[in-house]
């Protein structure tokens, strides 16, 4: 009876994980660090508060250079 060779297994995913690996490696090495989505959100909320500061002392500066008079004009007619 003769004896059965062994059969070598060959695992398909093992050179693309490879590949996507390095791939990855280097496209940090070039992009940078890359930021987290909470990163990214926390640096939009800033924005916002900075924007609506500036709009809030727009706002004011806009009221103090308005006559007071002027104002309710529209409504006075």
């Amino acid at each position: 009876m003769p004896t059965p060779t062994p059969t070598r297994t060959v695992d398909i995913t093992a050179a693309p994980r490879v590949v996507i690996t390095l791939a990855s490696g280097l496209m940090a090495r070039v992009m940078g660090e890359t930021t987290t989505a909470r990163e990214n959100a926390w640096q939009a909320v800033l924005e916002d508060r900075a924007r609506a500061a500036q709009r809030a002392e727009l706002a004011t500066v806009l009221r103090g250079a308005v006559p007071s008079g002027a104002r309710n004009n529209r409504h006075d007619a």
